[in-house]
């Protein structure tokens, strides 16, 4: 039996075939379309929301729909848009895919202040301590408790905001958090375990990146390996 063929309004074409270019990948084209073949309701509505979003999050959308049907992309944009928001106004506690909890504030509003300074004065022996404070003003901490254990990492908001606003660089940071990927490639965070700070080759934060993708402790990765 033929199958039967597919019938797609024009402009719902036009919203898949830039949400998602076909040179990439025509068989992710096609997945797209049958999802909005068979969502007619939703497709509607999901346009009208991505109109919403700005550039930047357009393009995360975009990145997300190539494992995700675009409703649950759309939903995860919206909610990591809120998060960016509230952390960029002073700070926002969530839930990671995993079910970890991750506090996210200005380092100069967490107490890992006193540690990120000592290793700042050790990385950087002959900068001025004013500016190496004005960093703890720049930089974001992204806290997980395990006991009473207080570890994570921290990213230089001011220098990624050579290229993108503090709002924009909070976004990629949660979105990698959120889903257990932290960012690290072009982005050097530096990590912290209790009070104490340690650079992204150290090997502590080789230990608390892979607690963060876990979703456990360092102490309890320490003890399952």
């Amino acid at each position: 039996m033929d199958e039967k063929p597919i019938t797609i309004k024009p402009r719902v074409l036009t919203f898949l075939t830039q949400v998602y270019c076909p040179k990439r990948n025509s068989a992710n084209l096609l997945r797209l379309v049958r999802w909005a073949v068979e969502n007619d309701q939703k497709i509607d509505q999901l346009i009208i929301q991505y109109s919403k979003l700005t550039r930047h999050e357009q393009r995360k959308f975009m990145n997300l729909c190539r494992k995700n049907a675009p409703d649950n992309a759309i939903q995860l944009v919206e909610k990591i848009d809120v998060l960016a928001s509230a952390a960029a106004q002073g700070g926002v506690t969530f839930k990671t895919k995993n079910g970890a909890t991750c506090r996210v504030a200005l380092v100069s509003k967490m107490p890992i202040m006193k540690g990120y300074l000592e290793l700042l004065c050790k990385q950087y022996p002959n900068a001025d301590k004013s500016y190496l404070r004005s960093r703890g003003e720049n930089s974001y901490a992204f806290m997980f408790k395990g006991g009473k254990t207080r570890f994570g990492l921290i990213y230089d908001v001011g220098y990624i905001r050579r290229t993108f606003s503090v709002k924009e660089a909070l976004f990629d940071y949660i979105l990698s958090i959120w889903t257990g990927l932290p960012a690290t490639q072009h982005f050097n965070p530096l990590s912290f375990y209790n009070g104490t700070c340690y650079d992204l080759h150290s090997q502590k934060t080789t230990i608390i990146i892979k607690s963060i993708i876990k979703g456990i402790s360092p102490e309890l990765l320490a003890l399952l390996k």
